[in-house]
């Protein structure tokens, strides 16, 4: 597109390390991608082999929803893809492609991770999607129109949306059920203080924690916006942030239903975290940036830092592809202890 048009500011480019090869303009860029495909197949295989050859015991066990686990390699794999269409000619128009299977593969962590123990409540396929598309064409209204007022529409509506699925978790999808409980003993003793008395103490104040932060993460937005932080990049931190406190919550309350994590989920996690933590010193080390104007985005334009071939983008594209086969693999194997232990005794959470 570059060498068509000869327009240097129509691509994106960090010109100080753009490597052209035939007539890609930006070679390395497009290469770096390769780590999201050859993970993603990688976690497709261990997948298949845990599907085809771990003995599961009938009535033993968390139920494992293979399907969604593949899913997730697929979108590890299309992430990969379709990163390295954005960077052929990386601009405004085209930046949902390096944005849209991140949404993706959040959504489909957090549904695993809920799924986990509730196998009889099967997430609604369509609902899933339309959620995902309303979050992608927000993304695109908010970077196309970036008001506050869109800014502040969201937040309200994010939060509202927040506290229904506190109320699904809480109640384990049977709201109105759980409501009516609460309301029919209260017309019993008449007595709000027993009536509101939660009876999973620990699962209701590690929802209410989980509520507090993403009410903080959600108000931070404001912050975000003042800062210059595009929107979809603040989208895809609440996607991320809350995928993560999840499975922080998952992992509490197996230790207060005194379960236990296996050594390879315990490896998968302490390596998952460390190598999250450099990508994301990469990550938000810009190279340039799609948000400002083409003389804006070439003042972050830096040298290349490995092997005079990969800039600071390049190494967010190799480590956060091997950090997020870590995350797929600790969901994979987060269960294990349970393997032998039967239906009736594993608490739903």
């Amino acid at each position: 597109m570059l060498n068509a048009s000869g327009n240097l500011d129509f691509c994106y480019y960090n010109f100080l390390c753009a490597h052209p090869f035939f007539d890609i303009s930006d070679f390395n860029h497009i290469y770096s991608n390769i780590g999201y495909v050859f993970m993603g197949a990688l976690f497709l295989l261990i997948t298949a082999y845990r599907h085809r050859y771990l003995v599961h015991k009938r009535g033993h066990g968390i139920p494992k929803h293979y399907g969604l686990f593949y899913a997730m390699g697929m979108a590890l794999i299309m992430e990969g893809i379709l990163s390295a269409s954005y960077h052929v000619c990386p601009n405004q128009s085209n930046f949902q492609f390096d944005t849209s299977f991140m949404y993706v593969m959040a959504a489909l962590c957090l549904v695993q991770l809920y799924q986990k123990r509730h196998p009889d409540v099967n997430a609604d396929a369509y609902a899933t999607f339309v959620a995902l598309g309303i979050a992608i064409f927000s993304a695109m209204l908010g970077v196309l129109n970036g008001h506050i007022a869109l800014w502040i529409v969201f937040i309200i509506v994010y939060i509202s949306f927040c506290f229904y699925v506190s109320f699904n978790i809480y109640f384990i999808s049977y709201v109105r059920k759980g409501l009516t409980s609460v309301y029919d003993e209260w017309q019993e003793d008449r007595d709000v203080k027993k009536a509101l008395e939660p009876r999973r103490k620990a699962h209701f104040i590690i929802i209410m924690v989980a509520n507090v932060l993403n009410v903080i993460l959600a108000w931070m937005g404001i912050v975000c916006h003042f800062m210059g932080t595009d929107f979809a990049t603040f989208l895809l931190g609440l996607l991320m942030g809350n995928t993560i406190m999840y499975a922080v919550v998952y992992i509490i309350m197996k230790y207060v239903n005194h379960e236990k994590l296996c050594a390879q989920p315990i490896l998968y996690a302490v390596l998952g975290m460390i190598i999250w933590a450099f990508a994301a010193y990469f990550f938000n080390s810009n190279t340039s940036l799609w948000s400002v104007s083409a003389a804006e985005s070439k003042e972050y334009n830096k040298h290349c830092i490995v092997l005079n071939f990969y800039d600071n983008h390049d190494v967010w594209h190799l480590l956060s592809a091997v950090a997020l086969f870590f995350s797929f693999m600790l969901l994979l194997t987060l269960d294990d202890d349970l393997i032998n232990t039967p239906h009736t005794s594993i608490m739903v959470f």
